[in-house]
């Protein structure tokens, strides 16, 4: 998608109007972030590009500037300053600024506005479906009545942040060696949490991996035996404690227990429930209040500059070019697909990745 957004030279000179939010970080386009005299495309985050121009440049002035400070003759300096000075208030009354805005990143939330108009939007899709369900109602928090009873593991959502890396959970290991899965706010996200397991429970070596690791190795011995007994109903500190809206059940308590069960497709689990008396609608908020709910970041350095810059340095360690990076941007890949990419681009699985990684 390719925006033209022109500017008067008097208005609004610094484009504060022109706003991205990017994976819910807010940016407002500064001139200065920009380079107007060389007039290249600049990559400003992954998978969009500005490019600015004026339509009298400043920069004539200071060519005319310079050969009155040069010129030999009076006359010819006299020329010359009227030709500066007619020029100067010509730039003044008509100098327009161009921004031209191209988006080819399909894979990430990304939402543009300039002004009050929303020039943009892409939203990256729930990669488990039933978090969108219970993403669809305004109502978090954790009031009701709650009991104890068996829940069909289907319906309930992946971890979206659990303890405990290694031992507990190899593939958070494997993952973040790997740089596509962290839990930093500096640094561009391949996966989040939930996503990541919920990839995995699609790729059969993967799972292999799980099964014979750590906590799930364990879990899943018990899990298929049907020796795992749940904490006495008294003891509240170590029960799978959930919390039901929709019919879609988000987890409070036992990241790692239940994670495990919906990945190797245990039926029920039992555990102690929230029910959510009464869930609302989310309401359709105006634009106006979206982009004022968002607030950046602070970090060392620009963080535009951080996001892209590290989106193609992550996937250059790992045989991955700009050519095939920005492809990835441009075909939203997500998930599974993102791994399948990676996986047949580079000629090796993420084990192999892994392995290659720990070795430097």
């Amino acid at each position: 998608m390719k925006y033209e957004i022109k500017y008067k030279k008097k208005e609004n000179i610094e484009f504060e109007s022109l706003r991205i939010i990017f994976n819910g970080i807010s940016f407002r386009i500064n001139k200065c972030d920009l380079d107007t005299e060389s007039y290249d495309v600049i990559e400003y985050l992954p998978g969009i590009y500005i490019k600015i121009y004026e339509k009298y440049p400043e920069f004539i002035l200071s060519e005319i500037y310079n050969k009155i400070s040069t010129c030999d003759t009076l006359i010819k300096k006299t020329i010359l300053l009227i030709k500066f000075i007619r020029y100067r208030r010509l730039i003044e009354k008509m100098q327009e600024t161009t921004i031209l805005l191209e988006v080819k990143n399909m894979r990430d939330d990304v939402v543009i506005f300039e002004n009050r108009k929303l020039l943009f939007e892409n939203k990256k899709p729930y990669q488990d479906p039933i978090n969108e369900k219970y993403m669809s109602t305004t109502n978090d928090i954790s009031q009701g009545y709650d009991k104890f009873e068996y829940v069909d593991t289907s319906k309930i959502m992946y971890p979206i942040q659990s303890g405990g890396w290694g031992n507990r959970c190899i593939m958070k290991q494997i993952f973040g060696d790997l740089n596509l899965f962290h839990t930093y706010n500096d640094t561009y996200k391949f996966f989040e949490e939930n996503e990541m397991h919920y990839t995995i429970s699609q790729i059969k070596y993967l799972k292999n991996v799980c099964s014979r690791t750590g906590l799930c190795k364990t879990l899943l011995e018990k899990f298929t035996t049907n020796t795992y007994i749940s904490s006495p109903e008294n003891n509240w500190s170590d029960d799978i404690t959930l919390k039901e809206k929709n019919g879609v059940y988000k987890i409070l308590n036992g990241n790692h227990r239940v994670c495990c069960a919906k990945i190797f497709e245990i039926p029920y689990v039992k555990a102690r429930v929230y029910k959510q008396p009464t869930c609302e609608k989310i309401e359709e908020h105006s634009l106006d209040d979206m982009k004022d709910n968002y607030q950046p970041i602070t970090v060392r350095r620009p963080l535009n500059l951080c996001l892209t810059q590290d989106y193609y340095n992550i996937l250059l360690k790992l045989g991955i070019n700009r050519n095939h990076a920005s492809e990835i941007l441009e075909k939203g890949l997500r998930g599974k697909a993102l791994i399948d990419y990676i996986e047949k681009t580079t000629g090796k699985n993420l084990l192999d990745l892994y392995r290659e990684v720990n070795k430097k």
